[in-house]
């Protein structure tokens, strides 16, 4: 009886209910930004295991598939979804860009938030994050981050 009521917890849960070895978190710079400033955000991935993580450690943001990326970010104002204005085309990662994160310790990239996405209105700004990896080198699987937001005057 006990077996199945914890299968069907598990079941009920959907896929990736399991917490993840790692977190992931923006930390904005600034809560408020003047138009025309940048809008500084840290991207940091954490391994929150008691083990050691290899992690793709490039953190590059970009447009979702079919464009290489670690990070995908939504990014909503006053006149709604803003597009992604830097689309590069780019390869996989590469050797160097594997890092064995140890257990507590963090890694970071900074993300001009008003140069990738052409903010060019006053108003309130809602960030929401993924950072994903999909090569086996890698820890693998998708995380995200709780949203921020940033106020533009």
């Amino acid at each position: 009886m006990r077996t199945w009521f914890l299968l069907i917890f598990m079941l009920s849960r959907g896929p990736g209910w399991a917490q993840s070895p790692l977190e992931f978190r923006l930390e904005l710079e600034k809560g408020t930004c003047k138009l025309g400033q940048p809008i500084l955000a840290h991207m940091v991935l954490k391994n929150s295991s008691p083990n050691p993580l290899y992690v793709n450690a490039r953190l590059l943001v970009n447009g979702p598939y079919p464009f290489e990326h670690e990070v995908v970010m939504k990014v909503t104002g006053p006149d709604g979804l803003m597009p992604f204005a830097l689309l590069m085309r780019t390869g996989p990662p590469i050797p160097q860009h594997y890092y064995l994160l140890r257990t507590g310790r963090s890694i970071s990239n900074l993300v001009d938030l008003a140069h990738s996405y052409a903010i060019r209105k006053v108003g309130v700004y809602r960030i929401e994050a993924a950072y994903e990896n999909r090569y086996p080198k890698a820890w693998v699987g998708r995380l995200l981050a709780p949203p921020v937001e940033v106020r533009v005057d």
